[in-house]
């Protein structure tokens, strides 16, 4: 499972400028950082199951870290 953590409200910003939103990205702040906080604590439960990608970073380190995550992975 891969985890593109980022802020929540980076994550709800984003997520709100596109054209299409969906149900989800209208729910609060408060529920989206429990959310978070699950899938965080989670990935420190099962790390091997759980790749925590730092989505806040550019794209291309995004990108660069996603790549490097799937080599070791598969």
């Amino acid at each position: 499972t891969l985890v593109f953590d980022l802020p929540v409200a980076e994550g709800l910003r984003r997520a709100r400028a596109r054209a299409e939103t969906n149900r989800f990205e209208g729910e609060s702040e408060a529920y989206m950082r429990r959310v978070r906080a699950c899938f965080l604590q989670r990935a420190r439960r099962v790390p091997r199951r759980y790749a925590v990608i730092n989505a806040a970073r550019p794209l291309a380190q995004v990108q660069t870290a996603l790549v490097k995550i799937l080599e070791q992975r598969l």
